[in-house]
């Protein structure tokens, strides 16, 4: 049984059904400004909530734009491309390490939800892979850090680590500043949001006037 299959343990959580994480990325969506024509990445898609929020979000998106998702459960793309069985959408199952080998193009807006800090996975080595291979010039990202943890179906905000009996932010606070800094550096104005997801959103730079 894949372990974040739609018969997993992990199909239990319902992102969409947690008010404070719609909001946010609602949120996020907005800031991002997407046409209905655009063409989406979601790294890590799983069943496609994401893109069933931004859709809902973004009129049109789902008849006229392009969504492509990325992940290594095949039971759980089979749902993902069940909620968007148009032929111009594409699911694919890969690891993220091998996203050259696809042939993908640029995007207006790549996501990815949980997915950097996935164990195995080197988030560093993706994201500079992303920005310079399928981030089109006037793309936006959307990157969200996990500071939640679900025991029983149940979100609890802040993420423990062993030994400690409070959240510990160390890691979370050196990857958003890693994160903020290179994205800085490749023109994108960055905004870092969010409570139970901390969503790092990078948007490209106005021009000087």
């Amino acid at each position: 049984r894949e372990r974040y299959g739609p018969d997993s343990g992990y199909a239990r959580i319902r992102k969409l059904e947690e008010p404070g994480f719609v909001l946010d990325l609602a949120a996020a969506f907005a800031r991002v400004g997407l046409p209905a024509t655009a063409r989406v990445l979601a790294l890590g898609v799983n069943t496609g909530d994401e893109l069933a929020l931004l859709a809902e979000r973004v009129p049109g998106l789902a008849d006229h734009g392009t969504l492509v998702g990325v992940d290594h459960s095949a039971g759980a793309l089979a749902v993902a491309r069940a909620r968007f069985p148009a032929p111009r959408h594409r699911f694919a199952v890969a690891d993220l390490a091998d996203l050259g080998a696809l042939d993908l193009g640029r995007f207006e807006l790549v996501i990815a939800l949980g997915t950097l800090q996935s164990p195995g996975v080197d988030d560093r080595a993706v994201l500079r892979r992303v920005v310079q291979d399928h981030l089109a010039a006037t793309g936006a990202i959307i990157l969200g850090l996990p500071n939640c943890r679900y025991l029983d179906g149940e979100l609890q905000h802040g993420a423990r680590m062993k030994n400690f009996r409070e959240p510990e932010l160390g890691l979370v606070v050196k990857d958003l500043a890693f994160y903020r800094k290179y994205l800085q550096q490749h023109a994108r104005q960055v905004f870092v949001t969010g409570q139970h997801y901390l969503l790092v959103t990078a948007v490209p730079t106005a021009p000087a006037r």
